[in-house]
């Protein structure tokens, strides 16, 4: 019975995507999946300059405008979260900041470590004007950026 919520909390958020963003989406899922595919063989180097050359933003006729940069990361959200390759944080982190930048929006890619427990651990999310844009602050709170 969780499961079958999940998903239709899913489908209503899809549902409620105008069709422009529901293209994005599209577009951001199979992007993301090709991204992580040549990330994990490639590295980011070489990841980053194959997506520069398909997303190319001098051929986009509208980029991204800076109100719209929160939603924009909330689609790339949605796109990186809906898929079966299970990527880590910095793997979708990555996949946004290299979005974002490519559209010429200057956003800052955080790395901390939690210093709240005893065990090692790490967390990859975007700020955009020192806010946090494809993460909930509640989560990353306990996490130190280096």
């Amino acid at each position: 019975m969780v499961s079958l919520n999940i998903t239709s909390n899913k489908l209503l958020k899809f549902y409620h995507l105008s069709v422009k963003d529901k293209l994005k989406f599209v577009v951001y899922s199979l992007m993301f999946n090709f991204f992580l595919f040549i990330f994990r063989l490639l590295g980011y180097k070489k990841s980053k300059k194959i997506i520069n050359s398909i997303v190319n933003p001098s051929k986009n006729t509208e980029d991204i405008k800076e109100k719209n940069v929160e939603n924009e990361s909330i689609i790339i959200g949605y796109s990186t979260n809906n898929t079966l390759l299970n990527p880590t944080c910095l793997e979708r982190s990555l996949f946004t900041y290299l979005i974002l930048c490519l559209y010429g929006i200057n956003c800052d890619l955080k790395i901390g470590i939690n210093n709240s427990s005893n065990e090692f651990s790490a967390h990859a999310w975007i700020e955009y004007k020192n806010r946090v844009i494809n993460d909930n602050n509640d989560q990353i709170k306990n996490f130190s950026t280096f």
